[in-house]
């Protein structure tokens, strides 16, 4: 062979070896791409069950609307694909929206945090709020994953956004929609990719869903669906109604509107009617209680179903005063706003016993002692006194008196009779026995 034959020749090896490691390399990268997708895919799945694991009004971001700005804030330059870059602060309304949509035709929808949560029907503008403790999905994010282009990478970083979006032809309706992205690294340079997935949760009824598809390009994936929150349900007869943005309003009261209990298990009484009055309201849904604030946190949890009574709520034991505060949603998933609250002292401290005295007189024997005082800081005051006689049992007192004495007439001379005497405070505490005291009439 010619030198130049030799030339050819090598230079054919050279391009075939070349497109088959191209070929090889090409496909071990789409294969890592792949596999990479797929758990990132994974993970947002993972991140979406946990929304779907909530109470519908547990659904929303934990995050502050400050602590949000602070972290879009923080997204270094270069990071274009970063989520948090769908965030604006909207300057008509001062509310943090997110894109739902895409950029050539963005969709703001205004996020649901832990002190801006008021939906865009009860409110125009976003004002800061007392924060919500029961809002648990986290935003997280990757502050920290962004690498430059070249630079391998092997984090996933998930976050999570919550909106109000509008319902379909119903004017002040809204779902809440939970989106969860989760960026994964590419084997090619390190160009991270986007994986993202949204749902729409309802208060209790499956809502239309909107036009909408899945996609899959070479750079991100996306799915939409819509879903039941399961841990929420409607009370019988619960419905939808449009134009209804206001929550219930009421009063509630604890053990019959007692003033003090030596109970730590209370009966709660509601008088709660939903907003507006009238037709124009969707009627009432759910009721929880807090022993900690008009913030919550709230149980039962997933709410219970309204009722004028609830039985069995517990307050924490130790003498005091104890506030309960209420929270009612509507079939519109409105929520009470006002504080709506009671309290009662609890007093589990028994009065001092008396001490009786006698004075034996014709057909009769009078009773007297000395006032007693209900002991403690909480103390309810004593507010009767029982009067037994041993001949007439020692469960059913022979009378009950507010005063510090009892004739007892109607018995027969030289016959002995034993009393003793119980005091009771306003609570219902009972002292131990007093003394007896046995005499005869003479």
């Amino acid at each position: 062979m010619t030198i130049i034959e030799v030339m050819v020749a090598s230079a054919l090896l050279l391009a075939v070896v070349a497109a088959v490691f191209t070929a090889v390399y090409s496909g071990l990268r789409l294969q890592a791409t792949s596999r990479a997708r797929a758990t990132a895919t994974d993970w947002a799945d993972h991140l979406m069950e946990l929304a779907r694991n909530q109470n519908y009004d547990a659904i929303g971001l934990s995050t502050t609307s400050a602590g949000l700005q602070a972290t879009v804030a923080a997204v270094v330059a270069g990071d274009t694909d970063n989520p948090d870059l769908l965030v604006r602060r909207a300057s008509g309304s001062n509310c943090l929206e997110m894109n739902t949509g895409t950029a050539a035709s963005p969709a703001w929808e205004r996020l649901v945090l832990a002190d801006w949560y008021t939906s865009p029907a009860a409110a125009a503008s976003c004002a800061t709020q007392t924060t919500d403790p029961d809002f648990h999905l986290v935003h997280a994010g990757g502050a920290n994953d962004y690498v430059p282009a070249g630079t391998p990478s092997v984090t996933y970083a998930g976050w999570v956004f919550v909106t109000w979006a509008p319902v379909d032809g119903q004017t002040g309706v809204y779902y809440k929609r939970v989106t969860v992205m989760v960026r994964y690294p590419s084997p090619t340079g390190g160009i991270s990719r986007l994986v993202r997935a949204s749902s729409l949760f309802g208060l209790g009824y499956v809502p239309s869903p909107s036009p909408s598809s899945s996609t899959s390009t070479s750079t991100s994936t996306s799915s939409t669906s819509t879903t039941l929150a399961t841990t929420t349900t409607l009370a019988p007869g619960c419905t939808v109604k449009a134009g209804d943005i206001l929550g219930p309003d009421g009063t509630i009261s604890l053990a019959g509107g007692a003033g003090y209990t030596n109970q730590t298990s209370l009966a709660i009484n509601s008088s709660v009617s939903d907003l507006p009055n009238g037709s124009g309201a969707s009627g009432m849904n759910t009721m929880q209680y807090s022993n900690v604030g008009p913030a919550g946190p709230w149980t039962p949890s997933p709410a219970t179903a309204y009722g004028a009574l609830y039985s069995g709520w517990t307050v924490p034991a130790g003498d005091g005063a104890k506030q309960v505060w209420g929270r009612f949603t509507d079939c519109n998933g409105n929520a009470s706003t006002a504080v709506i609250s009671d309290t009662i002292v609890l007093d589990q401290t028994r009065p001092p016993a008396p001490v009786v005295t006698g004075d034996p007189r014709n057909n009769r024997i009078d009773l007297s002692w000395a006032a007693v005082t209900d002991p403690g800081t909480s103390a309810s005051g004593v507010a009767s006194y029982r009067v037994f006689r041993l001949d007439l049992g020692t469960t059913t007192p022979i009378a009950v008196v507010t005063d510090t004495s009892y004739n007892d007439t109607g018995l027969t001379d030289s016959q002995s009779y034993t009393y003793w005497v119980v005091a009771v405070d306003r609570a219902g505490n009972e002292s131990a026995e007093s003394n007896h005291y046995t005499g005869a009439p003479t």
